[in-house]
């Protein structure tokens, strides 16, 4: 059921006790009163029902649309028409139960100052009708309790069941807020997960290639010279294919790796480097490799980054540069570490950034991961370079 729903119930519930203490006060009050005269049947008619019906009509209006002058008009009429009953009645019966009504509206429409400043007028008024009807002291002391006794058990009574509809609606509200909330983690649940996946996808992408993808160029280069070597009768053919044999090997023990996630092995990168310079050697172009600075043990994903970089420089110089000389450079320092890839060759390079291949767009990825920089393009002199830099 919607909050407006439960509302309207609620202004139901009260409409109907409204009538119903009305109605028995009249009843009372008809009873109790000497044959009436037609004049004052037909006053007590009209204010009864026009009593009734701003009470209900009109106290209805005051829930929905709360207004300080729309309160201020319906307790003054319900106020005029209610005197209008007892004073007419004579004080018969229980004529003064149909001003308790009043009372458990004010609780419902009027603030807590308004509320005490309602209820004391309403005393002060009972206490003037009743002076005025019956000229005597005596009877205002016996049933004034009674009347004080009616109000202060409506307001207890009325502000405990404000109370626990509100309690019961700031539940509801928690509850939905709650059910709420579920959706949303169980969304943003479902899109870390997919998110998790995407990039475990391209992780194991740029493992592949970065991996993978270097050993088979390795090889591809050794089996294309150990080609050219027996045409000519040469003895070289042997060594090459036995470092192909080799290569194959760890390029197996690479693909497990990467397949099963696990990290970087114990053997320091400056060892993992220059054993990819000395396998690359062996295709006819010579690599360099120089170390500057303090070698230190860093992060296993830095580790990573950088020897990715230089599998993904040094493939490069392989497939692309058509040189035979290639510089390959590990630097230390305080906060930074970097490699750097460079060649003698007059292959074609990238320019401007205009077109990336799967590896230098993979290792883009992996370096923008840890806030690494990432530069490469032509040297001056002629070749291409590749450097990565990572803070340590």
């Amino acid at each position: 059921m919607s909050e407006r729903d439960q509302t309207l119930t609620s202004t139901t519930a009260i409409n109907l006790a409204f009538t119903l203490v009305v109605m028995v006060s009249y009843f009372a009050m008809f009873s109790s009163m000497t044959v009436p005269s037609l004049m004052d049947i037909a006053l007590l008619t009209f204010f009864g029902i026009a009593y009734i019906s701003n009470g209900i009509y009109g106290f209805s209006k005051c829930r929905e649309q709360p207004g300080q002058t729309k309160t201020f008009l319906y307790f003054l009429s319900q106020i005029i028409l209610g005197v209008g009953i007892v004073y007419t009645s004579r004080g018969a019966g229980l004529n003064a139960l149909v001003l308790l009504p009043l009372v458990g509206h004010s609780v419902l429409l009027l603030s807590n100052n308004w509320l005490y400043l309602f209820n004391l007028s309403l005393v002060l008024l009972y206490v003037a009708l009743s002076y005025l009807i019956t000229g005597s002291l005596q009877n205002i002391w016996t049933s004034l309790p009674t009347f004080f006794a009616g109000q202060v058990f409506i307001v207890i009574f009325t502000d405990m069941a404000v109370n626990e509809e509100n309690a019961r609606k700031k539940a509801e509200r928690l509850v939905l807020d709650l059910e709420s909330a579920n959706r949303q983690l169980k969304s943003y649940a479902e899109q870390a997960q997919s998110l998790a996946i995407v990039e475990e996808r391209n992780r194991m992408a740029r493992e592949i290639h970065d991996g993978l993808g270097h050993y088979l160029t390795t090889i591809n280069m050794q089996i294309s010279a150990a080609l050219a070597a027996l045409s000519r009768g040469d003895e070289k053919p042997e060594k090459l294919m036995r470092s192909a044999q080799k290569i194959t090997r760890e390029a197996l023990l690479d693909v497990r790796k990467s397949v099963t996630a696990l990290r970087l092995p114990s053997q320091p990168l400056e060892k993992r480097i220059a054993l990819l310079c000395e396998q690359s050697s062996l295709t006819g172009i010579h690599f360099d490799f120089e170390v500057n600075g303090d070698p230190e043990r860093l992060d296993d994903t830095l580790e990573l980054t950088l020897y990715r970089g230089a599998q993904e420089g040094i493939q490069n110089v392989l497939k692309h540069a058509r040189a035979n000389n290639a510089w390959v450079k590990l630097t230390y320092s305080r906060e930074r570490v970097s490699i750097e890839v460079k060649d003698n060759g007059t292959g074609a390079q990238l320019e401007d950034n205009k077109e990336l291949g799967f590896g230098l767009l993979g290792l883009k990825e992996r370096v923008a991961s840890i806030n690494g920089e990432i530069t490469y393009g032509r040297e001056a002199s002629g070749g291409f370079f590749l450097r990565i830099e990572v803070a340590r």
